[in-house]
C-alpha cells in the first residue's frame, strides 16, 4: 500500500516537471542602435501575433543592452522596444518587426534587436483668423487633437510644450485647448517614447 502511494506521488511530480518544461522557453539577446551602440534600460516586450495578439513577456535590458524574456510557451513572438530618448519602436513603426519562433522549452539565445534613432517632430498650428475661438458665448471652449498615425495604424497624440499668450504653462496634455498667442499660434512636440524616424521639422 505504501509503495503504491509513493509511486503515485512520483508520477504526479514527473507530470508537473514535463508541464513546466513545455512552458519554459525564453528569448535572450541584445538591443542595439543601428550604429551598434547598446541601449541600456530598454523595455523589451514579446508580443503574440494576431489573431490572439497580446503581451507574453517583458524584460529590461542591462547596461550592455542584454535582455532575457523567460516563461514563454511555444509559438512565434514579435519583439518590441521602448526606451527614453529618441528610438523607434519596431512594433509601432514597422510592418515586419523582428520575430522569434520557439518550440517547447527552447532557449533562443544570441538574438540582436536593432532599432533606429528617431527625431523630434514639432508642429505649429496657425489660426490668425481666430476660427478656433469661434464658439458660442457661455459654452466651454472646444478642443482639437493633433497627432501622428503609424504604419501599424496606431495614433500617438502630440504634447504641448510652450506657454500661452498669458504666460501660462500649457503642460503635457493631449487635449489642446484654444489658448493661443496674439496671432493664433501654439506649438506641440511628440513625447519621447512616441518619436518617429522622420527628420525634425515644423509644420504650419
Amino acid at each position: 500500500m505504501t509503495s503504491r502511494y509513493l509511486l503515485s506521488v512520483l508520477c504526479v511530480g514527473r507530470s508537473m516537471l514535463l508541464l513546466g518544461q513545455s512552458a519554459g522557453g525564453s528569448i535572450d539577446g541584445t538591443v542595439k542602435l543601428t550604429d551598434g551602440a547598446p541601449i541600456p534600460g530598454c523595455w523589451i516586450t514579446a508580443m503574440r501575433p494576431s489573431p490572439r495578439q497580446g503581451v507574453a513577456g517583458t524584460a529590461v535590458s542591462d547596461k550592455n543592452g542584454n535582455f532575457s524574456i523567460a516563461g514563454l510557451q511555444a509559438g512565434t513572438y514579435a519583439l518590441c522596444a521602448q526606451a527614453s530618448g529618441q528610438i523607434v519602436d519596431p512594433c509601432a513603426w514597422s510592418a515586419n518587426p523582428e520575430r522569434i519562433t520557439l518550440v517547447n522549452g527552447q532557449v533562443s539565445a544570441g538574438n540582436v534587436l536593432t532599432v533606429s534613432s528617431g527625431s523630434l517632430l514639432r508642429v505649429r498650428l496657425a489660426d490668425p483668423s481666430g476660427y478656433l475661438k469661434a464658439v458660442p458665448t457661455g459654452t466651454a471652449s472646444g478642443h482639437v487633437f493633433l497627432g501622428v498615425w503609424t504604419p501599424t495604424k496606431l495614433f500617438f497624440p502630440l504634447r504641448r510644450d510652450l506657454q500661452d499668450a498669458h504666460g501660462r504653462e500649457l503642460g503635457a496634455t493631449h487635449s489642446i485647448r484654444y489658448d493661443t498667442d496674439p496671432v493664433g499660434r501654439c506649438r506641440w512636440s511628440c513625447p519621447e517614447r512616441f518619436q518617429q524616424s522622420t527628420p525634425a521639422s515644423d509644420w504650419t
